[in-house]
């Protein structure tokens, strides 16, 4: 027969404690988030939208760098991006959501990557899924990590298209639209979509 004796006081005393490694945690709040994985295009194998009172944020997961691309209209954001040792550059996008009668919304998002392509994102919203529990995304990298917390939950439907450059028809995987509201005929810029994405 054996008998052991456990104290938690020595056991503590005895074991050296973990280091605590600097990190960054950030938290956003992103109403809408749009999101599809490319499967045939040579330069990018994910796109993402993060829409909010601010206007739109697009990122571009580059195949060849393996690192995400930020772009935005805001300084600030990019900046911040950057500081974090990130991949940001400062575009402008153009962005229009609109809702044709007996037809899911959409959203039509455009800018220009590092590279001078154009890019060109339709984004056909599926049936949304009322009893969705609210999305909590997050990413690590290099800085730390980010959480993106996005009420609701839509996949994409047919009709979403993606046109990089000269390059149509690139094949779309269905991702995820995490989408709280969408109002008929709302046609906005950067700087006048904030009450859409309210």
């Amino acid at each position: 027969m054996y008998v052991f004796f456990w104290n938690a006081g020595v056991a503590r005393a005895q074991s050296p404690e973990a280091p605590l490694l600097p990190m960054n945690v950030e938290f956003r709040y992103v109403p809408q988030y749009l999101e599809e994985s490319i499967s045939d295009d040579s330069l990018y194998a994910r796109v993402e939208a993060l829409l909010d009172e601010n206007g739109c944020d697009v990122i571009l997961f580059e195949k060849s760098t393996n690192r995400e691309a930020f772009y935005s209209i805001s300084k600030r954001r990019v900046d911040a991006q950057a500081t974090n040792g990130r991949d940001a550059y400062i575009t402008p996008i153009g962005f229009t959501a609109f809702s044709a009668k007996n037809s899911s919304p959409a959203f039509v998002i455009h800018f220009q990557d590092r590279f001078g392509n154009e890019i060109l994102w339709k984004f056909a919203v599926g049936e949304i899924v009322p009893h969705a529990s609210p999305g909590v995304i997050f990413r690590t990298d290099n800085s730390g990590i980010g959480f993106l917390y996005a009420p609701r939950r839509a996949p994409s439907a047919d009709g979403t298209t993606l046109k990089i450059a000269d390059r149509e028809g690139i094949t779309l995987e269905t991702g995820v639209n995490l989408m709280p509201n969408a109002r008929t005929e709302a046609n906005c810029t950067n700087e006048d979509c904030s009450d859409l994405l309210k």
